[in-house]
């Protein structure tokens, strides 16, 4: 596993060196690199904004079946006062 990430960063330094030495291709490695660093982030993001939006309908659930507040932030995770507001919507 270390031998494969030594690898890897030998192709990226060789590759770095290569790029430096011509100023138009290295600009456009590192719009490239923007882009893919953009969109990871994005990616994450929305996977995040996605597991919080689960545990409210969740939450939301199981407020509706009558479980206890304070047994649907220990299973979910999400504050109690998160869940108390729920409550009221």
């Amino acid at each position: 596993m270390l031998r494969e990430r030594y690898e890897e960063l030998d192709h990226h330094v060789a590759k770095l060196i290569h790029l430096s030495a011509d100023e138009e291709a290295r600009r456009e490695y590192e719009r490239r690199e923007k882009i893919i660093r953009d969109y990871e982030s994005g990616l994450y993001l929305a996977k995040t904004k996605g597991i919080e939006e689960g545990k409210t309908e969740v939450a939301q659930a199981m407020l509706q079946y009558g479980m206890q507040v304070s047994l649907v932030a220990r299973l979910t995770g999400l504050a109690q006062e998160e869940i108390e507001l729920l409550k009221t919507h």
